[in-house]
């Protein structure tokens, strides 16, 4: 069998053919190195801009009566994503609505669900909840996320007091 040189195979390259090749190369390489940079330019300058604001919420780690066979991240994961779904809830966000007022007409709140899709969520599987929430208005994303903040807290103190009241009324009728 033919070695790879007696086939005409040469894979020995030496510096003289390398930078020889380049420098006859040398202006397509610069075209497309000129075009590239043009291009991504273009996308730079005429992308629509994308605001982010997050807000870091711990909530309380309750731990349950009675002892469980469940194990107990799991329970709080639950939690977290209950959390969450509250947060995200149409109810909540409606509260935002009622809560935001604007003195000129020309800032419109967006739509409920452009405010769902901007909210993500990261969290610790323990007891922290980054909220994060993107929006193409600058000065709308801090104020929405602060608002929506505001309603999601007011909303659980308002239940907590309910549930409060309800569990004195049991009671007191036994």
């Amino acid at each position: 069998m033919k070695t790879l040189k007696e086939r005409g195979f040469n894979d020995e390259l030496d510096l003289d053919t390398i930078l020889t090749v380049f420098f006859n190369k040398i202006n397509q390489l610069i075209f497309v190195y000129v075009l590239s940079i043009i291009f991504l330019s273009f996308i730079y300058l005429f992308q629509e801009r994308v605001y982010q604001s997050s807000a870091l919420l711990q909530f309380e780690s309750t731990k349950p009566l009675l002892p469980s066979l469940e194990n107990l991240s799991s329970q709080q994961n639950t939690f977290l994503n209950a959390e969450k779904e509250i947060f995200r809830s149409l109810d909540t966000i409606d509260g935002l609505k009622k809560r935001i007022t604007f003195d000129s007409e020309d800032i419109k709140l967006p739509n409920s669900s452009i405010i769902s899709s901007g909210l993500s969520f990261v969290d610790d599987r323990k007891n922290l909840l980054t909220i994060n929430y993107s929006n193409n208005d600058e000065k709308l994303t801090q104020l929405i996320l602060s608002n929506l903040i505001d309603e999601f807290l007011s909303d659980k103190i308002q239940n907590n007091r309910i549930s409060a009241l309800k569990g004195i009324e049991f009671v007191d009728e036994e």
